[in-house]
């Protein structure tokens, strides 16, 4: 393997990182700092930074290869598995999907040959034997091949090791394939342990989107994610009221992805954390809810894009809900501002997107709405709020008149969450009284996010043991997906029942960084059993409903804080 720069490469960290990596990896012998930086072109600073980067890649999460300095040098331990899982995680967070049918290897590190002989094989086998992996696990296999057969050709062979008993017999004669196809071709053989690495890979990765194929197929899953996914449901149904244990398909889903996770199978997501916390955020709660089962079950806790991922799968299973759940599309009245022509291309749009779930009955002007009768409308699209329109079991959602990409996510999540809001809208009241009921402390700022989380542990608990408690639910949930979602407020809170729900506002008189936001406004809750449903609400209220990250800083008091939320509650927009 072999990593040639162009001029100017390391300029940029990626790039550094990608060097770094395959170097380490491929060495036999520690790496010198004023080498590399000279190799390199760049500062010792600039290297150590890399070095944290790769640490936290690789050393502090799996594979947790070590990275080991000495005098003036480092190097990555001497693990041939650990570096052989090093450089498929990293290759595969660069692939590109627009490659070579698909798949595109890097003619910098592996060569065009022993590539493209390993996709056509990979792709065969899997066709031939009926075997079906996620994206994301069919490249990791292809990588696995290659770094393979690079690694041996190089004199560097996996550790000896029991057999694998090979039980599923496509799997085998997939693995006999795939390497049989390098075998021939350059003229050697791999060892048993190549092939027994292989056969556990795919395996792992094998992927059955029907639900009824466990049941009658030769693959059982195993008793740790069948139990994960028992308690899991059994915990949103006891904790946020909802009742998900009837569908079929999303329970065996839930039983591949924690079977997925604790047999390491490959996963790729396009989007980052960031975006994908703000797409999520209702369903992110009932992601963390998790995070102690798999503890138990999974023995470890889930890393960021793993939470994500489940909340994508949680808002998946809102949207079979809801549609199984209503018997009648919603009946939609548009208020427009613009002219009729313009009003008549809207209703034609949102019909054409979301005819399935709502039907439009009248398109008025902005002047009509107040003299409507809006008895029998349950949703009003409007292009300009001026006075909000206050119905009971109304909901009122501004547009654009262009309908544009964010309209069409709003509207969607709107509809996606329908029963989640109607349920909302009968707790306001009682989410009111919670936070009048709050503390509130008036703070100039805070030294760091752990500082913060520790004294919001103690507001909320009472004796030292319940306050440590907290505090380690706190960070625990922090360290694995921040709280911070945007700027200006955040919201934390614990999945633990208490005893009693208590809620702490802390007011800080300058804004200070949350992660990678502003925030001037903390708000720390501790919720009973009977009340954890109002987590979600009160997420999708501060981080949607409320999104102003200038009213945030502009609220001085209590009262004032108070009087804000009043405004969203009331103005029945669930945008």
């Amino acid at each position: 393997m072999k990593f040639t720069a162009l001029p100017g490469t390391f300029e940029f960290p990626e790039y550094r990182q990608l060097y770094l990596t395959v170097k380490m990896c491929s060495s036999d012998q520690p790496l010198t700092f004023i080498d590399i930086e000279e190799e390199m072109h760049i500062s010792h600073s600039s290297l150590e930074l890399a070095l944290d980067k790769i640490s936290d890649l690789y050393s502090k999460r799996e594979p947790y290869i070590k990275i080991i300095h000495t005098r003036g040098s480092f190097a990555f331990e001497e693990d041939e598995l650990k570096r052989r899982k090093v450089l498929n995680l990293h290759m595969l967070s660069l692939w590109n999907y627009h490659g070579i049918g698909s798949a595109l290897y890097s003619d910098e590190i592996f060569d065009s040959e022993t590539s493209e002989l390993a996709i056509n094989a990979v792709r065969a086998a899997l066709k031939k034997y009926g075997l079906r992996m996620q994206d994301a696990g069919v490249i990791s296999l292809i990588l696995s091949v290659v770094i393979a057969y690079h690694r041996v050709m190089h004199g560097h062979f996996l550790p000896q090791a029991s057999a694998v008993v090979k039980a599923d017999i496509a799997v085998y004669r997939a693995v006999r394939e795939i390497l049989g196809a390098l075998e021939s071709h350059y003229s050697f053989l791999f060892n048993a342990e190549e092939y027994d690495a292989l056969y556990q890979q795919i395996r792992s990765n094998l992927f059955y989107l029907d639900p009824h194929y466990r049941s009658t197929g030769t693959t059982t899953y195993d008793t740790a994610s069948i139990n994960a996914a028992s308690n899991y449901l059994r915990q949103i149904r006891e904790y946020f009221k909802l009742d998900f244990s009837t569908d079929r398909e999303f329970y065996m889903i839930l039983i591949q992805y924690f079977s997925d996770i604790k047999s390491g199978a490959a996963s790729n997501t396009q989007l980052t954390p960031e975006e994908l916390r703000r797409e999520y955020i209702i369903s992110v709660p009932f992601a963390r809810l998790f995070q102690n089962i798999a503890k138990k079950y999974l023995h470890r806790f889930l890393v960021e894009t793993e939470i994500i991922q489940l909340a994508s799968l949680i808002s998946g299973v809102f949207l079979r809900h809801i549609r199984d759940s209503m018997d009648k599309r919603l009946r939609t009245v548009i208020a427009c501002h613009m002219d009729y022509p313009t009003s008549w291309l809207l209703k034609q749009k949102i019909e054409s997107a979301f005819g399935s779930r709502l039907y439009v009955t009248d398109v008025i002007t902005i002047n009509e709405k107040l003299s409507y009768d809006f008895s029998n409308v349950d949703l009003l699209l409007i292009t300009a709020m001026l006075d909000p329109v206050k119905i009971p079991d109304m909901d009122t959602l501004q547009i654009t008149f262009r309908l544009n990409a964010q309209d069409r996510r709003e509207i969607s999540h709107y509809l996606s969450h329908h029963i989640l809001y109607k349920k909302a809208n009968q707790d306001n009241e009682a989410i009111r009284k919670l936070i009048s009921q709050a503390d509130w402390l008036q703070e100039t700022q805070f030294s760091s996010t752990d500082d913060m989380l520790h004294l919001l542990a103690c507001r909320l608990s009472g004796t030292k043991e319940e306050q440590q408690i907290l505090f380690n639910e706190f960070t625990m949930q922090e360290r694995y997906t921040t709280y911070s979602v945007l700027k200006g407020i955040v919201f934390v809170y614990s999945l633990i029942p208490s005893q009693e729900t208590r809620l702490s506002v802390i007011r800080l008189d300058n804004a200070c960084l949350w992660g990678k936001n502003k925030v001037s406004l903390i708000i720390g809750g501790c919720f009973s059993r009977n009340e954890m449903e109002f987590i979600p609400k009160m997420c999708q209220l501060f981080y949607q409903q409320m999104r102003s990250c200038t009213e945030y800083s502009e609220t001085k008091n209590k009262a004032e804080f108070i009087r804000l939320i009043e405004t969203y509650q009331n103005s029945d927009t669930a945008v």
